[in-house]
């Protein structure tokens, strides 16, 4: 009966609480890693250096680089609330256009929020600049 006690269930569950802490860091590490390593891979399809992958913020303007005839407002624009989902989704976009892939890639990268990103990494497509996207700020001033 004395194994059941209320200081004994405590400490197992505090025990446990540790251990799921434990398991749910390292599998955040694991994709957080498969996730960079990835972008490095779409970056070097594009013609980019891999390590621009792992530079917080810059990441974001390569990537838009990669996207958007023009990156800089979309860029910019990513740090405003709400106006950076919108961005996100548009990039996604862009990503499934430059890399040539069907409107049901597009709808399914957009559907699930970017679980697409593996396969633009490791699959045989290859980047092709003129299909970026040009939207809002005007394209080529020739």
């Amino acid at each position: 009966m004395d194994s059941f006690s209320v200081d004994n269930i405590a400490a197992m569950s505090e025990v446990l609480y540790i251990v799921w802490i434990l398991i749910a860091g390292l599998f955040y590490l694991f994709f957080t890693i498969f996730f960079y390593l990835c972008l490095w891979k779409i970056f070097v399809k594009a013609g980019e250096p891999g390590w621009y992958a792992i530079v917080p913020f810059f990441n974001f303007y390569i990537l838009y680089r990669i996207c958007f005839e023009k990156p800089l407002p979309w860029f910019l624009i990513t740090f405003i609330p709400v106006v950076n989902m919108v961005v996100i989704i548009l990039s996604l976009v862009g990503l499934s256009r430059v890399f040539e892939k069907s409107v049901v890639f597009m709808v399914i990268s957009i559907l699930l929020c970017g679980l697409t990103i593996p396969i633009l990494a490791f699959d045989k497509s290859e980047y092709c600049p003129e299909n970026r996207l040009n939207l809002i700020f005007g394209g080529n001033d020739d």
